[in-house]
């Protein structure tokens, strides 16, 4: 192209061959490896698929996919005229070729300078060389002409998640395909939404894969009279006709007398127990005796077993990795016999 020019403007074939030296320093740019890129997809392959197939495979997934169209056909934009390429590569050669003749002063600023433009002019004007992606906000029908909204990442919950989708194009648009037959969203084939309005979509979930626990004998409980469980003491004035006879009242902590047992057994279980106590006590004021006797030494104990992911205690939810038991204790307090 440069010696095309060159004969155009009557210059010397040395000087030809010597901008073209100076245009590919300039102008060329490196090629990766081939091997090296092979090499980064072959990686990309071996260590991103498989998680990402493995979560969704262990934690299941959720997905929507609707087509849709406008109501009323929308001419596609009208593309802005530009340079194709080999304008530009013919305007960037014969800015070399005056940057060339002003080499002993300003030549290789300009020389610079071209690279810039012409990289600028590259990415702007070939009819759309560089094309910008944008891609919509979630579950949007953003396009007045049509297209589609899938989303096959969704979390997956049971129920399946209802999903809104907004009408953002500007126009009516019509539904026209949708991956659930079953439909019972208000996105079903052949509905039509107003411009700002919306409809939805029920996802069509895959469960993940879990293995069902078993359990073959609830936990139980009893109070905990070990005097290192002694939780607190109170003292109640239960005889009217000696104002100075007390007794003291002990409240001890309930304790888990037998463990949930699974068949078959898992290790990797793990079960923990916790307890809440009942109120603490009321002593009339005028009497001295305490009033609520029969609730002090009461209490909610809670058995939890917690299973890893992949594990679930309710076939119907795999996702059910943890049982709780909550059972309710009382009692658990003493009185020394009056003397």
């Amino acid at each position: 192209m440069l010696r095309i020019i060159s004969s155009v403007l009557g210059k010397n074939v040395k000087i030809t061959n010597r901008l073209m030296f100076n245009f590919e320093m300039f102008f060329s740019v490196p090629q990766a490896p081939k091997r090296s890129a092979a090499l980064t997809l072959s990686l990309a392959g071996t260590l991103v698929s498989p998680i990402s197939a493995f979560a969704q495979a262990t934690n299941g997934y959720c997905q929507i996919s609707l087509g849709y169209s406008g109501v009323v056909a929308v001419a596609p934009p009208s593309a802005v005229p530009g340079l194709t390429l080999f304008s530009v590569g013919i305007l960037a050669a014969a800015l070399g070729v005056l940057a060339w003749h002003y080499r002993h002063s300003t030549g290789k600023i300009l020389a610079l300078g071209l690279w810039a433009s012409a990289s600028l002019l590259t990415a702007q004007g070939g009819e759309g060389m560089v094309q910008a992606a944008r891609a919509a906000a979630p579950y949007e029908f953003s396009n007045p002409s049509g297209g589609m909204v899938t989303d096959s990442a969704i979390a997956y919950t049971n129920p399946a998640p209802l999903i809104t989708v907004t009408n953002t194009s500007g126009a009516r648009i019509k539904v026209t395909s949708n991956a659930n037959a079953g439909e019972t969203g208000s996105c079903s084939v052949g509905t039509e939404v107003a411009p700002n309005g919306s409809c939805t979509t029920v996802s069509q979930c895959t469960a993940p894969s879990a293995q069902l626990l078993t359990v073959s004998a609830d936990p139980t409980v009893a109070c905990d009279f070990d005097p290192a469980h002694l939780l607190y003491t109170v003292q109640s004035h239960d005889d009217p006709q000696n104002p100075s006879y007390y007794i003291d009242y002990s409240i001890y902590s309930p304790m888990l007398t037998s463990v949930p047992v699974l068949t078959p057994s898992n290790p990797s279980v793990i079960t923990t127990f916790t307890y809440t106590p009942g109120p603490k006590p009321t002593v009339d004021p005028i009497t001295g005796s305490v009033t609520n006797l029969l609730e002090i030494g009461s209490g909610t104990a809670m058995v939890t077993m917690q299973a890893p992911i992949g594990y679930t205690f309710d076939s119907n939810d795999p996702l059910a990795n943890t049982k709780t038991w909550n059972i309710p204790y009382q009692g658990c307090l003493t009185r020394p016999t009056p003397v």
